[in-house]
This record gives structure tokens, C-alpha cells and sequence, in this order.
């Protein structure tokens, strides 16, 4: 149950964040659901404190990625890099 808890924040995080093109929304989802996601590790879990940290910087590792990914491909965002000439 568990598992299905936690690859169901993890698969409905990415869905939304797909589907919002606003940086800021984009930040309240990672937001919310980092905040969930912690909170389920804490209280479903028999996980010590710094595992909970552990695993929720993980988690919200993989979702900055995500979004940084996907301003990327949409064209929203460009990286700071500077551009070939």
C-alpha cells in the first residue's frame, strides 16, 4: 500500500506539473506535494528523521529536475548558459 501511496504522489506530481505552464504554480505543486510526500514517509513509515529528510530531498531532487527539464523543452525558460553563436 505504500509503495502505490508513494508512486502515486510521485506519478501525480509529474502529471500536474505537466500540464502548468506558470513558474508559479509550478513551484506550489512541487511545494505541496514535497510537503506530502514527507509527511506519508513520516507517519506511514517507521523511517528515522534524517531518512525522512533523506528521502524527501530525493524526492524534491527529482521534481526540480523535472521542471527544470520541461521549461527547457517548452521553451518557457532558457538555462543561464550562454548560447552558441
Amino acid at each position: 500500500m505504500n509503495v502505490l501511496l508513494a508512486a502515486g504522489i510521485m506519478i501525480g506530481a509529474m502529471i500536474l506539473l505537466r500540464g502548468k505552464q506558470t513558474e508559479g504554480a509550478r513551484l506550489a505543486i512541487v511545494s505541496v506535494f514535497t510537503l506530502v510526500f514527507s509527511a506519508g514517509v513520516g507517519l506511514l513509515t517507521n523511517a528515522k528523521r534524517n531518512e525522512v529528510y533523506a528521502t524527501t530531498a530525493g524526492y524534491a531532487a527529482v521534481l526540480v529536475v523535472y521542471v527544470t527539464n520541461s521549461f527547457s523543452s517548452n521553451g518557457s525558460k532558457s538555462s543561464s548558459a550562454p548560447k552558441p553563436s
